[in-house]
């Protein structure tokens, strides 16, 4: 439904681009906005100021005879608005409102409906970016195929010489909704310079959005150690982003994707010489090829830098003084003014009540050594991979300490929504201080008692195992043969048989020894049914053959 005034427009069914729902279209004198109207979705509203519009263009691109009003606005990021759903009856009252009231000419370009899946790429002309959209433009038989706004990315990276990738800003309200939203496109550039292109158009990008200008660093850190993506790298702070410039990649973070900060004293736990780590979560995720890093782990040693070259805005700004500073310090605090996050220490109470005044727990997850440290809202698994969770997820902590274990015990991790997270091979020596530092956190907690006892069970069994060492040892055979044959001698069945048979040679005496143990099948002498002559048989053909017992 349209109505138009004097000095008034609104039009209802129409949608902001990058918000859920749709709503109603407003245009005054003197503002442009928008307002969602449907039930059950977030109440977002938008209000520009008609003033700062300097250009506008009606695309028939919705389908459904549907078309889209984008309306560019005056700023270094070149921030656009776009409105869709509109009626093609609708295009003269937008037309006449737009010139009368902020003398703004509407463009209606020509969009391709071919179909084709590449075009040519518009250059864009710097000296005319009052009047024209910094936006990339992709053209197709010199019809607009379609356009990027550049205000919307968060990222734009090369995963190959070829490949230009574009991760967009994600609204988690519209992600909330159930709608589907770009938030990633991946172009190729093919040819012979497609690296130098490619490359090209990716600087020219970041430079078109106000992500990354080396010339405007307000704070620069070299050779920062990340342990994912791993490798030393330069850390630059730019108006609007962080930019990580490695040897081979280069990466961009807007500072509104950072969402937490931890400071991780790791100094008396690794040997590699890092004393301090900064944990920075991000959502959206850092991309690297297929790989989502949401978390950055930056690592320190005690190194200082200084500041002089640094200007007195940015001294004031993260509020230092002029002198040497160390890295680790200098870069936590920029990171919490840049960001606008509070940088979370770990728990004091642990490092206190540890024998060895270690700040974090040793552990072993999935067959990885980790760092596990116990934060007052929640506890964090450093350095890779990261893990962080908030206690009021955490249904309960289980102690386990297996059988045949004294110097050891387990962690596992019960979360309310059923995932289980085990760390195992913690030193003995860190239960009391786990045991005391989750009990003030107001953890619930099992398996303490059996952790406690481990040591005497373990004692006790080794008690076990020295009393059988020390135990006499057991008769030697020949004294066993020697009882045997005295038994068999004294009128035990076979004693008599046994007791007559002919000594062997010395020479023989281990073989008769094993014999008395393990007797022959006949339970015979050897002289009685061993092994006989022919001539022996002769001379005994009157004598009926002694029966051999059955195999039993």
């Amino acid at each position: 439904m349209t109505e138009a005034s004097a000095d008034e427009l609104k039009i209802s069914g129409i949608i902001h681009v990058g918000k859920p729902g749709s709503g109603l279209f407003k245009a005054t004198a003197a503002l442009v906005g928008w307002k969602n109207t449907v039930s059950g979705l977030p109440d977002n509203t938008l209000s520009l100021s008609g003033g700062d519009i300097v250009s506008a263009e009606w695309q028939r691109a919705c389908g459904k005879g549907r078309c889209l009003l984008k309306l560019c606005f005056a700023g270094g990021d070149g921030s656009v608005s776009r409105f869709a759903g509109f009626k093609e009856q609708e295009l003269s009252a937008v037309k006449a409102h737009l010139q009368k009231h902020f003398k703004v000419a509407l463009a209606e370009p020509n969009v391709a409906t071919e179909g084709w899946c590449w075009g040519d790429i518009l250059p864009y002309q710097e000296e005319a970016a009052t009047s024209n959209s910094p936006d990339l433009r992709v053209m197709i038989n010199g019809k607009l195929g379609f356009d990027v706004p550049v205000c919307e990315l968060h990222q734009v990276s090369t995963p190959s010489k070829t490949d230009l990738n574009l991760e967009f800003k994600q609204d988690p309200a519209a992600l909330s909704s159930g709608n589907e939203i770009l938030t990633e496109m991946r172009l190729f550039i093919p040819g012979v310079d497609s690296a130098s292109c490619a490359e090209n158009l990716r600087e020219e990008l970041l430079k078109r959005s106000g992500l990354t200008k080396v010339e405007e660093a307000l704070l620069s850190v070299p050779q920062v150690s990340i342990v994912a993506p791993r490798g030393k790298y330069d850390v630059q702070f730019l108006p609007k982003a962080l930019r990580i410039h490695g040897k081979t990649m280069t990466h961009t973070v807007r500072y509104d994707a950072i969402v937490r900060l931890f400071l991780l004293d790791i100094s008396a736990t690794l040997p590699s010489g890092m004393t301090t780590a900064i944990a920075v979560g991000l959502s959206p995720p850092m991309r690297q090829g297929k790989t989502d890093h949401y978390w950055l782990v930056l690592g320190f040693d005690e190194s200082t830098m200084s500041v002089d070259s640094l200007s007195d805005a940015i001294i004031q700004r993260i509020n230092i003084a002029r002198e040497d500073h160390k890295v680790s310090s200098l870069m936590g605090k920029a990171l919490a003014v840049f960001s606008g996050k509070t940088v979370v220490g770990t728990s004091s109470d642990f490092k206190n009540l540890h024998p060895q005044k270690h700040a974090c727990l040793t552990v072993t997850y999935k067959a990885q050594p980790g760092l596990l440290f116990f934060c007052k809202m929640s506890f964090i698994l450093a350095l890779k991979p990261v893990i962080y969770h908030k206690w009021q997820d955490v249904d309960k902590v289980i102690f386990n300490a297996g059988a045949m274990r004294g110097r050891s015990f387990d962690l596992i991790i019960l979360l309310k929504g059923g995932q289980q997270l085990e760390f195992l091979q913690i030193d003995k020596i860190a239960f009391e201080a786990t045991r005391a530092t989750l009990e003030k956190l107001g953890v619930a907690m099992e398996g303490t008692e059996k952790v406690a006892n481990a040591d005497n069970r373990v004692e006790a069994r080794q008690a076990r195992a020295t009393r059988r060492k020390d135990d006499p040892p057991s008769p030697p055979e020949a004294a066993r043969a020697t009882r045997s044959g005295a038994a068999k001698a004294a009128g035990k069945p076979g004693g008599a048989s046994r007791g007559a048979a002919v000594a062997k040679p010395k020479d023989d005496e281990y073989d008769e020894e094993e014999d008395e143990d393990f007797p022959s099948e006949d339970g015979g002498d050897d002289d009685d049914d061993g092994s006989s002559s022919s001539e022996g048989e002769e001379e005994n053909d009157d004598v009926p053959a002694k029966k051999r017992p059955k195999r039993k």
